[in-house]
Protein backbone atom coordinates (compact mmCIF):
# COMPACT_ATOMS: atom_id res chain seq x y z
CA UNK A 1 0.00 0.00 0.00
CA UNK A 2 1.56 3.32 -0.99
CA UNK A 3 -1.06 5.83 0.18
CA UNK A 4 -1.28 6.65 3.90
CA UNK A 5 -3.13 9.23 5.98
CA UNK A 6 -1.20 11.55 8.33
CA UNK A 7 -2.76 9.98 11.42
CA UNK A 8 -1.56 6.55 10.30
CA UNK A 9 1.94 7.90 9.69
CA UNK A 10 2.17 9.34 13.21
CA UNK A 11 1.00 6.06 14.75
CA UNK A 12 3.09 3.80 12.49
CA UNK A 13 5.59 1.41 14.03
CA UNK A 14 9.20 2.54 13.74
CA UNK A 15 11.07 -0.70 14.38
CA UNK A 16 12.56 -2.06 11.15
CA UNK A 17 14.89 -5.00 11.68
CA UNK A 18 12.42 -6.74 13.98
CA UNK A 19 9.49 -5.99 11.64
CA UNK A 20 7.04 -6.75 14.44
CA UNK A 21 3.30 -6.19 14.07
CA UNK A 22 1.44 -4.35 16.80
CA UNK A 23 -1.89 -5.91 15.80
CA UNK A 24 -0.92 -9.37 17.06
CA UNK A 25 0.09 -10.73 20.48
CA UNK A 26 3.76 -11.66 20.70
CA UNK A 27 4.43 -14.91 18.87
CA UNK A 28 0.91 -15.15 17.44
CA UNK A 29 0.26 -15.82 13.78
CA UNK A 30 -2.71 -14.28 12.00
CA UNK A 31 -5.43 -16.29 10.32
CA UNK A 32 -7.15 -15.14 7.16
CA UNK A 33 -10.37 -15.83 5.36
CA UNK A 34 -10.53 -15.73 1.56
CA UNK A 35 -12.93 -13.46 -0.30
CA UNK A 36 -13.13 -14.03 -4.05
CA UNK A 37 -13.14 -10.63 -5.69
CA UNK A 38 -15.02 -12.04 -8.66
CA UNK A 39 -15.15 -11.13 -12.33
CA UNK A 40 -17.56 -9.54 -14.84
CA UNK A 41 -21.11 -10.84 -14.35
CA UNK A 42 -19.79 -13.72 -12.25
CA UNK A 43 -17.96 -15.36 -15.17
CA UNK A 44 -14.96 -17.56 -14.44
CA UNK A 45 -12.04 -15.84 -16.15
CA UNK A 46 -8.53 -15.10 -14.90
CA UNK A 47 -8.29 -11.97 -12.75
CA UNK A 48 -5.56 -10.26 -10.75
CA UNK A 49 -5.88 -7.86 -7.80
CA UNK A 50 -2.99 -5.41 -7.83
CA UNK A 51 -3.68 -2.85 -5.08
CA UNK A 52 -5.93 -2.01 -2.11
CA UNK A 53 -6.51 1.20 -0.17
CA UNK A 54 -7.22 1.65 3.54
CA UNK A 55 -10.99 1.56 2.94
CA UNK A 56 -10.82 -1.91 1.43
CA UNK A 57 -11.27 -0.82 -2.20
CA UNK A 58 -9.51 -3.28 -4.51
CA UNK A 59 -8.30 -2.66 -8.06
CA UNK A 60 -6.79 -4.88 -10.72
CA UNK A 61 -7.51 -6.31 -14.13
CA UNK A 62 -9.39 -9.16 -15.73
CA UNK A 63 -9.14 -10.98 -19.06
CA UNK A 64 -11.53 -10.20 -21.91
CA UNK A 65 -11.59 -11.25 -25.59
CA UNK A 66 -9.90 -7.92 -26.43
CA UNK A 67 -7.28 -8.11 -23.69
CA UNK A 68 -7.08 -7.14 -20.03
CA UNK A 69 -9.69 -4.77 -18.59
CA UNK A 70 -9.33 -2.68 -15.39
CA UNK A 71 -11.72 -3.15 -12.47
CA UNK A 72 -12.58 -1.93 -8.99
CA UNK A 73 -14.16 -3.97 -6.21
CA UNK A 74 -15.62 -2.71 -2.95
CA UNK A 75 -17.89 -4.37 -0.37
CA UNK A 76 -18.83 -7.16 -2.74
CA UNK A 77 -19.48 -4.97 -5.81
CA UNK A 78 -17.33 -5.63 -8.90
CA UNK A 79 -17.20 -2.88 -11.55
CA UNK A 80 -15.27 -2.71 -14.81
CA UNK A 81 -13.58 0.64 -15.43
CA UNK A 82 -13.91 2.24 -18.88
CA UNK A 83 -10.68 2.62 -20.85
CA UNK A 84 -9.87 5.77 -22.80
CA UNK A 85 -11.85 6.36 -26.01
CA UNK A 86 -10.22 4.54 -28.92
CA UNK A 87 -8.37 2.08 -26.66
CA UNK A 88 -9.26 -1.61 -26.39
CA UNK A 89 -7.87 -2.78 -23.05
CA UNK A 90 -6.22 -1.63 -19.86
CA UNK A 91 -5.26 -2.35 -16.27
CA UNK A 92 -5.46 -0.67 -12.85
CA UNK A 93 -2.30 -0.69 -10.71
CA UNK A 94 -2.86 1.78 -7.86
CA UNK A 95 -5.59 3.36 -5.71
CA UNK A 96 -5.45 6.00 -2.97
CA UNK A 97 -7.71 6.52 0.03
CA UNK A 98 -9.86 8.97 -1.96
CA UNK A 99 -10.76 6.20 -4.40
CA UNK A 100 -8.69 7.65 -7.26
CA UNK A 101 -7.38 4.83 -9.45
CA UNK A 102 -4.38 4.86 -11.81
CA UNK A 103 -3.15 2.47 -14.47
CA UNK A 104 -3.15 2.45 -18.25
CA UNK A 105 -5.33 2.14 -21.32
CA UNK A 106 -3.81 0.03 -24.08
CA UNK A 107 -3.67 -0.69 -27.77
CA UNK A 108 -1.76 -3.71 -29.13
CA UNK A 109 1.53 -1.76 -29.22
CA UNK A 110 0.88 1.34 -27.09
CA UNK A 111 -0.10 2.30 -23.53
CA UNK A 112 -1.36 5.61 -22.14
CA UNK A 113 -1.23 6.38 -18.41
CA UNK A 114 -4.81 6.75 -17.16
CA UNK A 115 -6.60 8.18 -14.11
CA UNK A 116 -10.09 7.16 -12.97
CA UNK A 117 -11.61 9.61 -10.49
CA UNK A 118 -15.31 9.10 -9.89
CA UNK A 119 -17.03 8.98 -13.29
CA UNK A 120 -14.18 10.87 -15.00
CA UNK A 121 -11.50 9.09 -17.04
CA UNK A 122 -8.40 11.21 -17.72
CA UNK A 123 -5.64 10.63 -20.27
CA UNK A 124 -2.59 11.39 -18.13
CA UNK A 125 -0.33 10.98 -21.15
CA UNK A 126 -2.04 13.96 -22.78
CA UNK A 127 -2.20 15.92 -19.52
CA UNK A 128 1.51 15.38 -18.86
CA UNK A 129 2.81 16.08 -22.39
CA UNK A 130 5.50 16.33 -23.61
CA UNK A 131 7.11 14.15 -20.92
CA UNK A 132 4.32 11.58 -21.18
CA UNK A 133 3.51 12.21 -24.81
CA UNK A 134 6.70 10.90 -26.40
CA UNK A 135 5.82 7.23 -26.20
CA UNK A 136 3.96 4.69 -24.12
CA UNK A 137 3.31 5.46 -20.47
CA UNK A 138 1.87 3.65 -17.47
CA UNK A 139 0.82 4.97 -14.04
CA UNK A 140 1.73 2.68 -11.15
CA UNK A 141 0.71 4.49 -7.96
CA UNK A 142 -1.00 7.60 -6.54
CA UNK A 143 -0.84 9.03 -3.03
CA UNK A 144 -3.54 10.94 -1.17
CA UNK A 145 -2.12 14.29 -2.32
CA UNK A 146 -2.69 13.29 -5.95
CA UNK A 147 0.95 12.65 -6.84
CA UNK A 148 1.03 10.06 -9.62
CA UNK A 149 4.17 8.07 -10.47
CA UNK A 150 4.91 5.58 -13.20
CA UNK A 151 7.00 4.98 -16.30
CA UNK A 152 7.24 6.89 -19.56
CA UNK A 153 8.82 5.96 -22.88
CA UNK A 154 10.08 9.54 -23.21
CA UNK A 155 13.84 9.90 -23.83
CA UNK A 156 14.42 6.15 -23.90
CA UNK A 157 12.37 5.36 -20.81
CA UNK A 158 12.23 7.05 -17.42
CA UNK A 159 10.17 7.19 -14.26
CA UNK A 160 7.82 10.16 -14.03
CA UNK A 161 5.97 12.23 -11.45
CA UNK A 162 2.70 14.03 -12.18
CA UNK A 163 1.03 16.13 -9.46
CA UNK A 164 -2.64 16.32 -10.40
CA UNK A 165 -3.00 19.85 -9.01
CA UNK A 166 -0.45 21.20 -11.50
CA UNK A 167 -0.67 18.73 -14.38
CA UNK A 168 3.06 19.24 -14.99
CA UNK A 169 4.93 15.96 -15.42
CA UNK A 170 8.63 15.55 -14.68
CA UNK A 171 11.27 12.86 -15.14
CA UNK A 172 13.03 11.27 -12.15
CA UNK A 173 16.64 11.71 -13.11
CA UNK A 174 19.59 12.99 -11.05
CA UNK A 175 23.11 12.83 -12.44
CA UNK A 176 23.99 9.19 -13.18
CA UNK A 177 21.09 7.92 -11.07
CA UNK A 178 18.18 7.49 -13.45
CA UNK A 179 14.91 5.94 -12.30
CA UNK A 180 13.59 4.10 -15.35
CA UNK A 181 10.41 3.01 -13.58
CA UNK A 182 8.74 4.64 -10.56
CA UNK A 183 6.74 1.92 -8.82
CA UNK A 184 5.54 3.36 -5.47
CA UNK A 185 5.02 6.69 -3.70
CA UNK A 186 4.35 7.43 -0.03
CA UNK A 187 2.54 10.33 1.64
CA UNK A 188 5.75 12.37 2.00
CA UNK A 189 6.30 12.16 -1.77
CA UNK A 190 9.18 9.69 -1.55
CA UNK A 191 9.30 7.44 -4.61
CA UNK A 192 10.70 3.92 -5.00
CA UNK A 193 11.66 2.29 -8.28
CA UNK A 194 14.45 0.90 -10.37
CA UNK A 195 16.80 2.06 -13.08
CA UNK A 196 20.42 3.02 -13.59
CA UNK A 197 22.63 3.51 -10.54
CA UNK A 198 25.73 5.68 -10.35
CA UNK A 199 27.42 2.72 -8.63
CA UNK A 200 28.92 0.74 -11.49
CA UNK A 201 26.18 1.91 -13.87
CA UNK A 202 23.92 -0.94 -12.84
CA UNK A 203 20.88 -1.06 -15.09
CA UNK A 204 18.55 -2.68 -12.53
CA UNK A 205 19.32 -0.95 -9.24
CA UNK A 206 16.81 -0.24 -6.47
CA UNK A 207 16.51 3.53 -6.23
CA UNK A 208 14.70 5.99 -3.95
CA UNK A 209 13.83 9.59 -4.86
CA UNK A 210 13.68 11.95 -1.86
CA UNK A 211 13.00 15.66 -2.41
CA UNK A 212 13.87 15.28 -6.08
CA UNK A 213 17.23 13.59 -5.49
CA UNK A 214 17.61 10.01 -6.70
CA UNK A 215 19.75 7.89 -4.38
CA UNK A 216 20.99 4.33 -4.52
CA UNK A 217 19.38 2.34 -1.70
CA UNK A 218 22.64 0.63 -0.76
CA UNK A 219 25.35 2.25 -2.85
CA UNK A 220 28.15 -0.09 -1.80
CA UNK A 221 28.19 -2.81 -4.45
CA UNK A 222 28.89 -2.58 -8.18
CA UNK A 223 27.54 -6.06 -8.91
CA UNK A 224 23.87 -5.76 -8.02
CA UNK A 225 20.62 -6.44 -9.80
CA UNK A 226 17.91 -5.01 -7.57
CA UNK A 227 14.40 -3.63 -7.98
CA UNK A 228 12.13 -1.78 -5.54
CA UNK A 229 8.35 -2.22 -5.72
CA UNK A 230 6.88 -1.06 -2.39
CA UNK A 231 7.36 1.83 0.05
CA UNK A 232 5.69 2.88 3.31
CA UNK A 233 5.55 6.16 5.22
CA UNK A 234 8.42 5.12 7.50
CA UNK A 235 10.75 5.04 4.50
CA UNK A 236 10.95 1.24 4.41
CA UNK A 237 11.37 0.10 0.80
CA UNK A 238 10.91 -3.48 -0.40
CA UNK A 239 11.71 -5.40 -3.56
CA UNK A 240 14.35 -7.94 -4.44
CA UNK A 241 18.10 -8.28 -4.80
CA UNK A 242 19.90 -10.83 -6.94
CA UNK A 243 21.61 -13.59 -4.96
CA UNK A 244 24.83 -15.42 -5.68
CA UNK A 245 22.94 -18.61 -6.61
CA UNK A 246 21.13 -16.86 -9.44
CA UNK A 247 17.83 -16.50 -7.57
CA UNK A 248 16.22 -13.23 -6.53
CA UNK A 249 15.87 -12.66 -2.78
CA UNK A 250 13.08 -10.60 -1.20
CA UNK A 251 14.75 -7.57 0.34
CA UNK A 252 13.96 -4.54 2.48
CA UNK A 253 15.93 -1.31 2.77
CA UNK A 254 15.81 1.44 5.39
CA UNK A 255 18.26 4.12 6.50
CA UNK A 256 21.06 2.56 4.45
CA UNK A 257 20.47 -0.91 5.86
CA UNK A 258 19.64 -3.86 3.64
CA UNK A 259 17.80 -6.88 5.02
CA UNK A 260 17.20 -10.19 3.25
CA UNK A 261 13.66 -11.12 4.26
CA UNK A 262 13.01 -14.71 3.38
CA UNK A 263 16.39 -16.36 3.89
CA UNK A 264 18.34 -18.76 1.71
CA UNK A 265 15.50 -21.13 0.86
CA UNK A 266 16.85 -21.93 -2.60
CA UNK A 267 13.69 -20.45 -4.13
CA UNK A 268 13.40 -17.06 -5.80
CA UNK A 269 11.40 -14.53 -3.83
CA UNK A 270 10.22 -10.94 -4.20
CA UNK A 271 8.71 -8.44 -1.76
CA UNK A 272 6.00 -6.37 -3.42
CA UNK A 273 4.49 -4.18 -0.71
CA UNK A 274 4.92 -3.05 2.89
CA UNK A 275 2.38 -1.35 5.14
CA UNK A 276 2.94 1.09 7.99
CA UNK A 277 3.07 -1.76 10.53
CA UNK A 278 6.11 -3.10 8.58
CA UNK A 279 4.20 -6.17 7.36
CA UNK A 280 5.62 -7.25 4.00
CA UNK A 281 3.88 -9.30 1.30
CA UNK A 282 5.09 -10.85 -1.93
CA UNK A 283 5.92 -14.22 -3.39
CA UNK A 284 8.36 -17.05 -2.77
CA UNK A 285 8.57 -19.72 -5.42
CA UNK A 286 5.02 -19.94 -6.69
CA UNK A 287 3.35 -19.04 -3.39
CA UNK A 288 2.09 -15.80 -1.88
CA UNK A 289 3.88 -14.92 1.34
CA UNK A 290 3.71 -12.66 4.39
CA UNK A 291 6.75 -11.56 6.40
CA UNK A 292 6.35 -10.69 10.09
CA UNK A 293 8.19 -11.15 13.37
CA UNK A 294 11.39 -11.93 11.51
CA UNK A 295 9.97 -14.91 9.62
CA UNK A 296 8.36 -15.69 6.29
CA UNK A 297 4.98 -17.46 6.17
CA UNK A 298 3.36 -18.88 3.07
CA UNK A 299 -0.20 -17.62 3.01
CA UNK A 300 -1.69 -21.03 2.25
CA UNK A 301 -0.72 -21.99 5.80
CA UNK A 302 -2.49 -18.96 7.34
CA UNK A 303 -5.98 -19.62 5.96
CA UNK A 304 -8.53 -20.29 8.71
CA UNK A 305 -9.44 -24.01 8.74
CA UNK A 306 -13.16 -23.19 8.75
CA UNK A 307 -12.90 -21.17 5.53
CA UNK A 308 -14.79 -22.87 2.64
CA UNK A 309 -11.68 -22.51 0.46
CA UNK A 310 -9.28 -23.94 3.06
CA UNK A 311 -7.17 -26.53 1.25
CA UNK A 312 -8.96 -25.74 -2.02
CA UNK A 313 -7.24 -22.49 -3.03
CA UNK A 314 -3.54 -21.93 -3.62
CA UNK A 315 -2.46 -18.33 -2.97
CA UNK A 316 -0.05 -17.75 -5.85
CA UNK A 317 1.00 -14.17 -5.12
CA UNK A 318 0.34 -11.34 -2.66
CA UNK A 319 0.56 -7.98 -4.42
CA UNK A 320 -0.45 -5.47 -1.76
CA UNK A 321 -1.32 -5.00 1.91
CA UNK A 322 -3.14 -2.06 3.53
CA UNK A 323 -2.91 -0.67 7.05
CA UNK A 324 -5.82 -2.87 8.15
CA UNK A 325 -3.55 -5.81 7.18
CA UNK A 326 -5.88 -6.83 4.37
CA UNK A 327 -3.98 -8.53 1.56
CA UNK A 328 -4.82 -8.75 -2.15
CA UNK A 329 -3.36 -10.95 -4.83
CA UNK A 330 -4.23 -13.95 -6.95
CA UNK A 331 -5.01 -17.57 -6.13
CA UNK A 332 -5.58 -20.68 -8.17
CA UNK A 333 -9.16 -21.80 -7.53
CA UNK A 334 -10.49 -24.73 -9.53
CA UNK A 335 -7.56 -24.34 -11.91
CA UNK A 336 -8.16 -20.65 -12.73
CA UNK A 337 -6.12 -17.73 -11.44
CA UNK A 338 -8.57 -15.51 -9.54
CA UNK A 339 -8.27 -12.18 -7.75
CA UNK A 340 -8.64 -12.64 -3.99
CA UNK A 341 -8.82 -10.56 -0.84
CA UNK A 342 -7.45 -12.04 2.39
CA UNK A 343 -9.10 -10.58 5.50
CA UNK A 344 -7.60 -11.24 8.95
CA UNK A 345 -9.97 -12.82 11.47
CA UNK A 346 -11.35 -11.50 13.70
CA UNK A 347 -11.59 -8.43 11.47
CA UNK A 348 -12.00 -4.85 12.57
CA UNK A 349 -11.19 -1.25 11.75
CA UNK A 350 -12.67 0.97 9.07
CA UNK A 351 -12.39 -1.58 6.30
CA UNK A 352 -13.86 -4.27 8.51
CA UNK A 353 -16.92 -2.12 9.14
CA UNK A 354 -17.38 -1.79 5.39
CA UNK A 355 -17.78 -5.54 5.24
CA UNK A 356 -19.98 -5.78 8.31
CA UNK A 357 -22.08 -2.62 7.98
CA UNK A 358 -25.19 -4.20 6.54
CA UNK A 359 -23.33 -5.70 3.58
CA UNK A 360 -23.31 -9.46 3.29
CA UNK A 361 -20.44 -10.79 1.20
CA UNK A 362 -21.24 -13.90 -0.74
CA UNK A 363 -18.39 -15.89 -2.20
CA UNK A 364 -18.67 -16.11 -5.96
CA UNK A 365 -19.94 -19.51 -7.06
CA UNK A 366 -17.01 -21.70 -8.05
CA UNK A 367 -17.40 -23.57 -11.28
CA UNK A 368 -15.59 -26.80 -11.94
CA UNK A 369 -13.41 -27.10 -14.98
CA UNK A 370 -9.90 -27.10 -16.38
CA UNK A 371 -7.36 -24.30 -16.52
CA UNK A 372 -8.50 -21.44 -18.73
CA UNK A 373 -6.50 -21.11 -21.93
CA UNK A 374 -6.25 -17.39 -21.21
CA UNK A 375 -4.69 -17.79 -17.77
CA UNK A 376 -1.24 -17.31 -19.24
CA UNK A 377 -2.12 -13.70 -20.09
CA UNK A 378 -1.82 -12.74 -16.43
CA UNK A 379 1.46 -14.50 -15.72
CA UNK A 380 2.68 -15.60 -12.31
CA UNK A 381 3.87 -12.17 -11.11
CA UNK A 382 1.43 -9.41 -12.05
CA UNK A 383 3.14 -6.65 -10.07
CA UNK A 384 6.67 -7.49 -11.20
CA UNK A 385 5.76 -6.68 -14.79
CA UNK A 386 6.16 -2.99 -13.91
CA UNK A 387 9.49 -2.80 -15.70
CA UNK A 388 10.76 -0.47 -18.39
CA UNK A 389 8.50 0.16 -21.34
CA UNK A 390 9.85 -0.74 -24.75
Amino acid sequence: MTSRSLSRRVAAATAFLALELGWLPAGALPQYRIVEVGSPMGSVVPTAATAINNLGQVVGYTVSPLGNLPFTWSAGVFDLLPVLPGYSSGAAFGVNDLGQVVGSSSLPSFEAATLWSGPTVTNLAALGAPVLGGGSSRAHAINNSGLVVGVSGYAGGAGFTLPLHTGVAGLIWTGQNRMQSANAVNEDGWIAGNGVSAVGGNSNAALLSVDGVVVDLVGTSSQRNDMAFGLNDNGTTVGYSASTNGNSDATAWRNGQMLGLWGSSGRSSVALDVNNHEAVVGQIGGSGALYLDGAMHELDGLIAPWDPLFGQAHIAIANAINDENWIVGSAFIDGTLRAVLLVPVPEGGTAGMMLAGGVVLVLVSRRRGGVSAKAAHLGPLPRTQLGRLT
